[in-house]
């Protein structure tokens, strides 16, 4: 046996070991076509070893010529078996390619099988004789020149291979690097390897036939990348297992029913424990139509849920129905549903049946608790009314039944100033200054309690209201105050139309203006800003002063009625006047609030309905 035969025969050993672990793996997993076309590759890899060992044992020229036309046919078949590897282990949608170059090897194969009429090699054998650069070995074995046809198939042959590795590169830059890797490698040994060969059997330079060699780099490495992903295959398939079994174990211990419903709603798999629930055993339920355990007043919707969900991958409802028990009874339950169709390992829509009987129970004492709360608010409400109508009318009735005594007061009090304040002292004289002073300010006390009470007292007319016409009639009335102050304000010249009682608004108005006007800085006019900001379906206006502003603790306590912020001789007032204003708003179903800083002036924001047509 020669050197050369050595290695060639080791490796027909290992290339027929490879085809065989490979095929078996097709016979347990025959969906896995990768595993078979790699083992025919190997098988034809293993053949083409055998006859290199016949080759290089030859012992005369026509023995090595049949050899070596032999080893030619069986390079036309691996090369038909791998592409169709490659086909299957990139998952190549397109075939045309592979059924050319299969066809034109096929071709190939029986030409080098069939001609002997000189055809496929010339008739001349050569005698290779050449010494190796390592060792010194001489190397002699028996061959004969490439004829026209064989030297077309090793043409064709270079573009095949350059064309599976444009396929391998492909595959790198668009689908899966790390797969493609190996492949890429491996077709490149393939391709160096043919294109030495060519070379020497060209003549171009004395070296040995390394072909057999890049064959066997090439299954070694996708003997490696394939048992590789088996092994990992193996290791997600017994995890798969393990998760399968926990799985199954926390369905079995869970307190709520799991099931597997197909696209028409039958069911494939009831868990254990709805026995426990509902009575059925599982099998009375597998394989049967899921709307029969469906209360027939709820079924149309569960459908129309059921089928609605369909339409999407991994969506999910939630919703709640009556189940029938075995006893014929009906349960209420939530179902949680997702639509797992295309999860192989679902491959249907998986449920969640949740007994809800002792939520719908809690519920429903809720509700009954909330009605009676609900009935007592109402009653509490009416009686709270009733105390403040009471109120109101008492303030109305005090301030009313006040105003003549107190006239006849302040009357009595302006004849005496007039005709006896001079004989009266120094001090007699401020202590009578102080009388009229009080009575003037009870007078406006009382005015203005009245006016607060009557805001609820008379009748309310929502109607749309013209807001320039409001402001129109406000600043007429403050006028004189407008000009005392030298005040500027600011308004624009169209605003919306709101729903409101014209008075209401009107008096709304006239007190917020006449706050900025009375809580200005000293020796600083005040300037009043007014703006309407839409917030559908609400007009949101807003009136804004430099004045002295407000320190935001008293946001809410200076909408009370009788609370001032200032002393009477700072700044005269009753305390009522804001309390008024929120009063009117809320008769008109708006909400009134303020923003301010203390001397950084006040902001104060009305909220009224739009009419339709603003």
């Amino acid at each position: 046996m020669t050197i050369l035969s050595i290695p060639a025969l080791i490796m027909a050993v290992i290339a027929f070991y490879i085809c065989g672990y490979h095929f078996l793996i097709y016979c347990r997993r025959p969906e896995s076509r990768v595993d078979l076309t790699f083992a025919l590759t190997a098988l034809c890899i293993g053949f083409y070893d055998v006859f290199c060992v016949f080759l290089y044992n030859a012992t005369s020229p026509v023995e090595g010529v049949q050899f070596q036309r032999w080893q030619l046919v069986s390079l036309s078949f691996l090369s038909i078996a791998y592409v169709w590897f490659v086909v299957d282990y990139t998952a190549m949608k397109s075939r045309f390619g592979p059924w050319l170059f299969s066809i034109m090897f096929i071709i190939f194969a029986f030409i080098g099988i069939f001609d002997t009429s000189g055809l496929a090699w010339t008739d001349q054998p050569l005698i290779k004789n050449f010494q190796l650069p390592f060792f010194g070995w001489d190397i002699t074995y028996y061959e004969m020149e490439f004829g026209k046809v064989m030297l077309y198939e090793a043409f064709m042959l270079m573009v095949f291979y350059l064309y599976l590795y444009l396929l391998g590169v492909h595959f790198y830059w668009k689908k899966n690097p790390k797969r493609a890797l190996p492949l890429v490698l491996a077709i490149g040994l393939f391709f160096l390897g043919m294109t030495e060969d060519v070379f020497v059997a060209l003549g171009y330079y004395h070296f040995i036939y390394t072909i057999e060699y890049a064959f066997m780099g090439m299954i070694l490495v996708m003997a490696y990348t394939l048992s590789s992903e088996i092994v990992e295959r193996t290791k997600i398939q017994k995890e798969l297992r393990d998760s399968e079994t926990k799985h199954k174990n926390m369905i079995a211990n869970i307190s709520d029913v799991i099931a597997i419903l197909d696209r028409d709603g039958k069911i494939k798999y009831k868990s254990p424990n709805i026995e426990n629930w509902f009575g059925w055993h599982p099998q009375d339920l597998v394989d049967t139509d899921g709307w029969e355990t469906v209360h027939p007043d709820d079924l149309e919707r569960i459908q129309d849920e059921f089928f609605n969900l369909l339409k999407k991958d991994n969506a999910i409802t939630k919703v709640e129905y009556r189940y029938k028990c075995k006893d014929g009874n009906y349960k209420p339950i939530e179902l949680t549903a997702v639509n797992l169709t295309t999860n192989p390992a679902i491959n249907g829509v998986l449920s969640n049946y949740h007994d809800i009987t002792d939520r719908k129970k809690a519920e429903e004492e809720i509700h009954n608790l909330n009605r009676n709360l609900e009935l007592r608010v109402h009653q509490r409400t009416a009686q709270l009314e009733e105390a403040n109508k009471e109120i109101e009318d008492f303030v109305y009735s005090v301030s009313h039944d006040l105003r003549a005594p107190l006239r006849s007061i302040s009357g009595f009090a302006e004849i005496i100033n007039r005709r006896h304040k001079a004989s009266l002292n120094s001090e007699g004289q401020h202590y009578f200054d102080n009388i009229i002073k009080a009575s003037r300010q009870m007078g406006e006390l009382i005015d203005d309690l009245l006016k607060f009470s009557r805001l609820g007292r008379s009748a309310i007319k929502i109607e749309p209201v013209a807001l320039e016409t409001v402001l129109k009639t406000a600043m007429g009335t403050l006028a004189e105050s407008i000009k005392r102050v030298k005040a500027q304000v600011h308004a624009p010249e169209q605003m919306p139309a709101i729903n409101g009682d014209v008075n209401l608004v009107t008096h709304v108005f006239i007190n917020l203006l006449e706050n900025a006007l009375k809580y200005h800085k000293p020796d600083v006019p005040p300037v009043i800003d007014i703006r309407v900001d839409i917030e559908d379906p609400y007009a949101v206006i807003s009136i804004a002063d430099n004045g002295i502003g407000i320190d935001p603790a008293y946001y809410e306590k200076i909408f009370n009625i009788f609370q001032r912020l200032h002393s009477e001789a700072d700044y005269p007032g009753t305390g009522i006047g804001l309390a008024a204003v929120r009063k009117a708003v809320q008769i008109m179903g708006g909400k009134i609030r303020v923003e301010s800083e203390l001397d950084k002036g006040s902001v104060f924001k009305i909220k009224l309905l739009l009419t339709e047509t603003s």
